[in-house]
């Protein structure tokens, strides 16, 4: 944030309420603020980036709705508008607990998917026990 001043504005758990409004009014309506540095479960719902082109992930939540929620943002105001075409990126580091993380959201979210279409689950819900495992195996 420092390097980046006033082209950037940030929301996350150390931002008050009244102020992520004001970071995210400003990212929406300021010509020169260019990129919002933020939480996905600080920055909350019900708003939508209008007019981004690319959104960064760097961080995961614990869970698959809250990674579509985050990605929602970007596409909200603009859903359904031939021309627009906004990409989702994640930036995650091979071998760290967010690749770990990103493969477990990808098994719940396989796993809720096949509960909502009716059909039989294969693999677990349970996080705690998938990232476990997935730790023990690499010692």
């Amino acid at each position: 944030m420092a390097k980046y001043g006033s082209i950037a504005v940030k929301v996350d758990g150390s931002v008050s309420p009244a102020n992520r409004k004001l970071a995210i009014r400003k990212f929406l309506n300021a010509k020169k603020c260019r990129m919002f540095v933020g939480n996905i479960k600080a920055a909350g719902v019900g708003w939508s980036a209008k007019g981004v082109s690319d959104v960064v992930f760097i961080e995961l939540p614990w869970s698959p709705s809250d990674v579509e929620q985050g990605i929602d943002r970007c596409h909200g105001l603009q859903r359904g508008k031939e021309g627009v075409h906004t990409c989702a990126r994640f930036l995650i580091a091979r071998d760290t607990i967010e690749s770990r993380l990103c493969e477990i959201l990808q098994v719940k979210a396989k796993t809720i998917s096949s509960v909502l279409d009716g059909k039989k689950v294969k693999e677990s819900l349970d996080i705690f026990n998938l990232l476990i495992k997935s730790l023990k195996n690499d010692n």
